[in-house]
């Protein structure tokens, strides 16, 4: 096996582009949290949510613990 007399670089520079003005731009996102305990209504006020159709957006996790 030959060896190469080149070694690779120990740092390499990292170009870091700090727009702030692209920051400033982005807006929030509310975030809407349905918890509760089994059978309380948390599959209802969803199917709700859909049936009329708000121009809001929904994230639903499903978890089986």
């Amino acid at each position: 096996m030959e060896h190469d007399e080149e070694e690779p670089p120990l740092a390499v520079e990292i170009q870091q582009h700090n727009n702030d003005e692209s920051i400033s731009q982005q807006s929030s996102v509310g975030v809407t949290l349905i918890i509760g305990y089994l059978g309380a209504g948390k599959s209802t006020i969803t199917h709700l949510y859909f049936s009329i159709k708000i121009n809001t957006p929904l994230i639903f996790p499903f978890y089986n613990f």
